[in-house]
């Protein structure tokens, strides 16, 4: 499990380092039928009666500090992975096969809230050095 910390006493955050980048805000996966896309958590792609189908792929685990549903035993965790490996496209199941792309775009929204965070860092950035 890695821990990133996205928000803090309602402000946003992210890594802005050369390095390394982040995306601010809690996320949600929507897996398409060809591709995934990282949103806003509050987000709901292919929801929408024209939009096409897509499924969100993270769920709770843990909500203030209690386990939001039962720890499934070794059996079930097993089969549950491999049913969900097998729904995976060829091109995410090999490690050795890097001719295969599978596309995973970022929303709008989430690329917003990306730029709007990046301006507010830069800013408190400017007032720090002056």
């Amino acid at each position: 499990m890695i821990y990133k910390l996205v928000q803090l006493e309602g402000r946003f955050t992210a890594k802005f380092s050369e390095d390394k980048q982040t995306m601010p805000g809690s996320k949600q996966v929507f897996r398409f039928a060809d591709h995934d896309v990282i949103a806003c958590d509050w987000e709901c792609l292919g929801c929408g009666p024209t939009e096409p189908l897509a499924r969100a792929l993270l769920r709770p685990v843990m909500l203030k500090g209690e386990l939001a549903v039962p720890v499934p035993d070794a059996v079930a965790a097993r089969k549950n992975a491999a049913e969900n490996l097998s729904h995976l496209p060829a091109a995410t199941r090999s490690l050795f096969d890097n001719e295969q792309q599978y596309r995973i775009d970022y929303s709008r929204p989430l690329l917003s809230l990306y730029d709007q965070v990046q301006d507010e860092n830069r800013i408190l950035r400017h007032r720090h050095s002056t």
